[in-house]
């Protein structure tokens, strides 16, 4: 008998490969990497903010018939605890022999403060090569999309010195994106595998989607809807939302279209992730 918890896992494979661009093999490719990448870092002397490289070749993974690429190499820089991120690098090529990508490129920052944990290291990993195979589909059609983002990815990074509400501005057009949202959902999907809980009933399902990192991040788009699309909003908040979305958006839009438009994205963003994840949840699995 199939159990809840595989019947979830199997419905949010199938909606993610469908409609949202996760590679078959994916999953394994992730535990791989950051396993190795684990055993390899941990415990060793590393010095700060000093780079390490490690790659590997498409002949190490088991599932070679899915890897679309030759090699995948990680950038590795050690950082305050508090700088830790990953990040894809658009610059990879097509080998029009073999019509993969010839080198995969992700920058590790990793923690010199704690042990890495491989577990949060394989979900970082889901999201990255989700990203690097999306930027491989649109380069087979000829789309180099990804290295247009650029100025956008530098224009939505988190400022501490700046006010919350641009940097609250900031993360929902950055999780409105079309790319961000398919990886997020890859990610989720490494979420609900970390998770110890056994999934008995659609009630546990929710528990463990209302704690994966995912979930509070939608979670703060819904906030962002509550706090500042009302009548009671303040002139000075109005012109600060208008100003920064045209700052990002190469825009020179009044308040009202402002508003529009972002309403609009955020909505769209909202409905996507309801319906694969809380829908999954509670309308399949009651």
């Amino acid at each position: 008998m199939i159990t809840l918890t595989e019947r979830l896992k199997s419905s949010l494979n199938q909606q993610i490969d469908e409609s949202f661009g996760q590679f078959p093999g994916l999953s394994n490719i992730a535990e791989f990497c950051a396993n190795e990448i684990f055993m390899a870092c941990n415990g060793e002397s590393v010095k700060p903010n000093e780079t390490y490289t490690l790659a590997f070749d498409r002949n190490d993974f088991d599932c070679i018939d899915k890897v679309f690429f030759k090699e995948v190499e990680f950038n590795i820089k050690f950082v305050k605890a508090s700088d830790t991120r990953a990040a894809y690098v658009p610059n990879a090529k097509i080998d029009k022999r073999t019509m993969r990508f010839k080198k995969v490129e992700i920058d590790l920052y990793l923690s010199y403060e704690k042990e890495i944990n491989a577990k949060e290291l394989w979900r970082d990993l889901m999201h990255e090569l989700t990203h690097a195979y999306t930027d491989y589909k649109l380069k087979l059609k000829g789309i180099d999309y990804f290295n247009q983002l650029g100025e956008f990815y530098s224009k939505v990074e988190y400022d501490p010195n700046a006010p919350d509400i641009q940097n609250q501005i900031r993360q929902a057009l950055y999780l409105t994106l079309g790319v961000e949202k398919q990886a997020f959902l890859a990610q989720f999907d490494a979420e609900i595998e970390l998770s110890e809980k056994q999934i008995k009933t659609p009630a546990d399902a929710m528990e463990i989607l209302r704690n994966t990192e995912v979930y509070s991040f939608y979670a703060d788009l819904k906030a962002f809807i509550d706090e500042y699309f009302n009548d009671n909003l303040e002139e000075e908040a109005i012109e600060l939302i208008t100003s920064e979305y045209n700052r990002i958006s190469n825009t020179n839009y009044q308040p009202v279209k402002v508003f529009k438009k972002l309403r609009f994205l955020i909505d769209k963003a909202i409905e996507k992730f309801d319906k694969v994840i809380e829908k999954l949840c509670l309308d399949r699995f009651s």
